[in-house]
Parts: structure tokens; sequence; C-alpha cells
């Protein structure tokens, strides 16, 4: 039986499942060793390799900015990537993992009751044991932090993500005592 600790399924894991995500041994095959790959920004990483990432999702075409100008996902990633020092790979999957192919949530309309034109990419803030309450706590953090619109958002975003260690981003870490 788990304990439900976040929403209605994130629940503390157990630590013989954290030992074994913990040791790069289990991922050395050809498809899970690129969960390796480093997070900083390099001149390798190219704009056609973002729209590769991109490929399929809401992302993948040019579309209206909040502003009413024409919007390019995969030159935005390459532009928030090299000025801040973070793989666009990483932002382009990261939105992709966190926002699904369509693109449908409250979190990236910006047209949320009470958060126009507020904007949260990456869902930080975005818990709650309701989607109502999940969809409010992350407009509020993103309305808090920065309240600018459209896609500068996700350069102002990028500066959190940037500040914290990816690895323990989103996983729950429970004290023992409460296990």
């Amino acid at each position: 039986m788990w304990t439900v600790y976040d929403g209605s399924s994130w629940v503390g894991a157990n630590s013989k499942y954290i030992a074994y995500y913990l040791d790069p041994r289990n991922f050395l095959n050809e498809t899970d060793i690129f969960q390796f790959e480093s997070l900083s920004f390099s001149k390798v990483q190219t704009k056609q390799g973002v729209s590769s990432i991109l490929k399929g999702t809401f992302m993948e075409n040019m579309v209206e900015d909040s502003d009413g100008s024409e919007l390019d996902y995969a030159q935005a990633f390459m532009d928030i990537g090299e000025e801040t020092g973070v793989s666009p790979y990483h932002l382009a999957s990261r939105v992709r993992q966190e926002q699904g192919l369509k693109g449908t949530s409250s979190l990236i309309s910006g047209t949320y009751s009470g958060y126009k034109g507020y904007y949260n990419y990456f869902n930080v803030g975005a818990a709650g044991i309701t989607s109502t309450l999940v969809i409010k706590n992350g407009l509020a953090y993103a309305k808090k932090r920065d309240g600018i619109p459209g896609m500068q958002h996700l350069k102002e975003e990028q500066k959190f993500w940037r500040k914290t260690t990816l690895a323990w981003v989103r996983i729950p870490c429970i004290s023992r005592s409460l296990m």
C-alpha cells in the first residue's frame, strides 16, 4: 500500500527503488544512456535538433505569441538556451514532458480567469490536491515571480531551472519517520 502525499498519485518511493534509479549502471543501454546528457548549452546543439524534439507537438509550427508576433518555439529555445547556458534540447524536452503533445493545459493558455496573460510552461509551483488548485498555484507562482506574458516568460522561468538541481525537481523526498 502506497501513501499518497500530493494530488492523487504522488507517493513516497521505496528506498530500493531509489537505489535502483540512482545507480547509473542500470541505464547503460542504447536508449536510457541519453538521460546522462549534459544540461549545459553547447554550440553542437542545433535548431534542427530542437525541431526534432518538438515534432508532433503544439510547438512544432509557428504560432502567434501573446503580443501578436510570430513565435518559433525551436528558435526561442535556442535563444533562451544560449542566453542562460542551459541546453535547448533539455528546455524543449522538459516543456514537451510537462505540457504534453497538444499543450492544452490552462497553465499555458494565458486566458485562465484571474491570471490572464500568465504562463507556466514548466509547471513550477503547480501542485495541489485538485486540478483547479494545481492550475491556480502554478499561475499564482508565475504571476508572483515575473508577470511577464508570452515566450518571454519561458526565459524568466528558465532562471528557476538554472538555480535548481534538476535531479531533485518534483521528486518527493519523504522522511523515514513518515513512511
